[in-house]
C-alpha cells in the first residue's frame, strides 16, 4: 500500500515536473527566440479608440480652398515601459528619419519625452499609429495635433479669421462658423491582436459622429483679387488710415468679394502682436455715411407721398435756416432745384427741405411723428448687427428720445446723426437696383456635412420700397452719374448710378471719410460696388478719392460675369478711334 502511493506521487513529481519544464520552454521561445511579450500571444481584444477629428474647411463659391486644417503628429514615450530603446530608436530613425541617438538619449535621461515631433506625412502618421502598443514600441504614444492652414495667404486673412492654439475660431468666419467647422470627436470599436496590431477594418459607431462641416462662401476668387488690387492701389495713392470695397449682388445680397487695408497676416497673431488688425472693418468699422445716405431720404419721402418726383424746392441760394441752424450748400448757392437735381447737386439744403416735410412744422422733440422715420431706417438695416459675428457693430443712431426736427432729422437727412458699417451700406442700397427690396448681404451659401447632409443658407429680404418709387430714385442716381464729376469714371459700355459722399468728421473737421457706392448697368443692375476710404491723406473729394477705384471695380465685375452692354455704341467708338 505504501509503495503503491510512492509510486503515485513519484507520478505526480513527473508530470508537474515535465508541465513546468513545457511551460518555462514556451515562455523562453517567447521572450528569448521570438523577443515577444507574454501578452502578446492574446488571439485579439476589442477596445474603443477615441479620435478627434479635423476642423471643418472653408471654400470659396467655386470650391477652392481657403482654410483647412492639416494632421500633424508628435510622438512621446513612457520611459519605463520602453525596454529596447535602441531597437525604438531605429524605427523611428527608419520612419521618421529623427536622429536615433537624441532618441536613445531622451529615453534614457527623461521619464516622459517628445522623440518625434510634427510628422505631417499622412502613410508615416498611419504606420506610427500601428506600432504604437507593440512590443518593443509599448511605450510609445502618439499625439495628433492640427495646423490649420491658408492656401490663399493674405488675400482673404481679415475675412477668414483665425484660430487659437486650442483650434477654436477667435475672429471672422472662423469664430461666426464656429458650431459647424468644429472638429467631432468620434469613438471607434476596433480589434487587434496581442501585439496591438488591427485585424479587420475599423468599425465606426456612426452615432456618435454628427459630422463638421464644409463652408461654401461666396465669394468670387477672381473678384476677389480685383478688390484686393484695388485697394493697394487706394493705400498707396491716398495713404489713408484704413479703406475698404465690397462687391454685392442686388438681387440675392451675394457678396462676391470683400477687402480691406490694411490687411492683417494671415493666421493666429504671434504672441505679443495685436490682435485688432484681424477686424474685418465691413462690420466692425462704423463711419459717417454723409451724402451717400441722401438717396435713402428721398426715396423714404417718396414712398410716404409727401413729395414727389416732380417736385421743386427753393434752395436758399446757398443759404437757410431751420430754427436757429444755418445751413449752406458747400458746393455752391442754388436756387430752384428738382428732387432729382438736389441729388445732383448734393444740395444738403434740398434735403433738409425734404426731411422737414416728414413731420409737422412745431413737433417737439422726441414726438411719436419721429418714429415711423427712425423704424425706415432700421428697416434698412441701420442701427442693428446684420449677421451677429464677433465684435460687429450695430453702428449708432440717434434715439427718438433726442429727435429734434431742426437738428437731428435735418442732419440725418444728408447721411450725418448716424454712423453705419459698411455692410449696412451696401445692403441699403439694393433697393434701389432691385426693384424696392431690401436684401441682407450674405457670406455663405452652403454648408456641407460630413453626414451628406446640405444646410443651404437662404436668401433674406424683403420688400421696403414701392416699385415705382425704386425706379425713380434710381433714374435720379443716373442721373447723378451722367451729369456729375464720376461720370468720367463709369465703365464704358455700362451705364452706372450711384452716389458719393464726403462728410467731415465732427471731432475734427479737417479729417474727411469719402465714400462711393455705385450699380450697372442700370435698367437690371447685377452688382453693386461700395468703397470706403478713412482719413486720406490726400485728396478733398469722394470724386476723386473712392469713385474711381469703385467705378473700375464695377467695370471689371460686370465684364468677369459677361453681363452684355447696355451701352454697346460706346465700345464701338473706343475701337474706331483706336484704329
Amino acid at each position: 500500500m505504501i509503495r503503491r502511493a510512492r509510486h503515485l506521487a513519484v507520478f505526480l513529481l513527473a508530470l508537474a515536473t515535465i508541465l513546468l519544464v513545457s511551460l518555462e520552454g514556451r515562455l523562453f521561445y517567447l521572450q528569448v527566440v521570438k523577443a515577444c511579450e507574454p501578452g502578446d500571444t492574446i488571439p485579439y481584444r476589442t477596445q474603443a479608440d477615441r479620435r478627434e477629428g479635423m476642423r471643418g474647411e472653408l471654400l470659396d463659391r467655386r470650391g477652392g480652398c481657403l482654410a483647412r486644417t492639416v494632421e500633424a503628429v508628435d510622438v512621446f514615450a513612457w520611459s519605463p515601459d520602453v525596454s529596447r530603446p535602441k531597437a525604438v530608436a531605429d524605427i523611428l530613425f527608419e520612419l521618421t528619419g529623427a536622429d536615433p541617438f537624441e532618441i536613445r538619449d531622451k529615453l534614457a535621461s527623461e521619464r516622459w519625452p517628445r522623440l518625434v515631433e510634427d510628422v505631417r506625412d499622412p502613410q508615416v502618421i498611419r504606420s506610427l499609429r500601428e506600432i504604437g502598443g507593440r512590443w518593443p514600441c509599448k511605450g510609445l504614444r502618439v499625439q495628433p495635433r492640427y495646423h490649420r492652414v491658408y492656401p490663399q495667404g493674405e488675400r482673404y486673412a481679415p475675412l477668414l479669421g483665425f484660430v487659437d492654439a486650442e483650434g477654436v475660431g477667435r475672429s471672422g468666419l472662423e469664430a461666426h462658423f464656429e458650431d459647424r467647422l468644429q472638429p467631432i470627436s468620434r469613438e471607434e470599436q476596433v480589434r487587434r491582436d496581442g501585439r496591438g496590431r488591427l485585424l479587420g477594418g475599423r468599425q465606426i459607431d456612426s452615432s456618435r459622429e454628427t459630422g463638421r462641416a464644409a463652408i461654401h462662401l461666396t465669394v468670387e476668387p477672381v473678384l476677389q483679387e480685383a478688390a484686393e488690387l484695388a485697394m493697394d492701389s487706394v493705400m498707396a495713392e491716398f495713404r489713408p488710415r484704413w479703406c475698404q470695397a465690397l462687391v454685392m449682388d442686388p438681387w440675392n445680397g451675394d457678396l462676391l468679394a470683400m477687402a480691406q487695408r490694411p490687411a492683417p497676416r494671415v493666421g493666429r497673431p504671434e504672441s505679443g502682436q495685436d490682435w485688432d488688425g484681424h477686424r474685418i472693418l465691413a462690420v466692425e468699422e462704423a463711419y459717417l455715411p454723409g451724402s451717400t445716405l441722401k438717396p435713402h431720404m428721398v426715396g423714404y419721402a417718396l414712398q410716404r407721398g409727401v413729395i414727389s418726383a416732380a417736385d421743386s424746392f427753393h434752395c436758399g441760394n446757398g443759404v437757410s435756416y431751420f430754427g436757429k441752424r444755418r445751413l449752406s450748400d458747400i458746393h455752391g448757392g442754388y436756387g430752384d432745384l428738382s428732387i432729382e437735381q438736389i441729388l445732383v447737386h448734393s444740395s444738403n439744403i434740398g434735403m433738409a427741405k425734404i426731411a422737414c416735410r416728414l413731420v409737422t412744422p412745431g413737433v417737439t422733440k422726441g414726438s411719436a411723428e419721429f418714429q415711423p422715420i427712425l423704424d425706415y431706417y432700421r428697416a434698412l438695416g441701420f442701427g442693428q448687427r446684420l449677421w451677429g459675428m464677433t465684435g460687429e457693430s450695430a453702428g449708432l443712431m440717434t434715439p427718438r428720445s433726442r429727435f429734434r426736427r431742426e437738428y437731428s432729422l435735418v442732419s440725418l437727412s444728408f447721411g450725418h446723426a448716424i454712423n453705419v458699417t459698411a455692410v449696412q451700406m451696401i445692403g441699403s442700397t439694393a433697393a434701389f437696383a432691385n426693384g424696392g427690396y431690401w436684401v441682407r448681404p450674405r457670406l455663405a451659401l452652403s454648408a456641407h456635412h460630413a453626414d451628406g447632409h446640405v444646410e443651404e443658407f437662404p436668401v433674406d429680404g424683403y420688400p421696403l420700397l414701392e416699385e415705382s418709387v425704386a425706379r425713380d430714385v434710381s433714374s435720379m442716381l443716373a442721373q447723378v452719374v451722367e451729369q456729375g464729376e464720376t461720370e468720367r469714371h463709369r465703365p464704358r459700355g455700362y451705364s452706372m448710378g450711384g452716389k458719393t459722399g464726403t462728410p467731415e468728421k465732427e471731432e475734427n473737421r479737417s479729417l474727411i471719410s469719402p465714400s462711393f457706392f455705385c450699380y450697372g448697368p442700370v435698367q437690371h443692375p447685377r452688382a453693386i460696388v461700395l468703397v470706403v476710404v478713412d482719413e486720406p491723406k490726400s485728396g478733398r473729394y469722394a470724386s476723386g478719392i473712392a469713385a474711381p477705384s469703385a467705378a473700375r471695380l464695377l467695370g471689371t465685375t460686370l465684364r468677369f460675369l459677361q453681363v452684355p452692354p447696355d451701352r454697346p455704341e460706346e465700345l464701338w467708338e473706343e475701337r474706331w478711334s483706336s484704329g
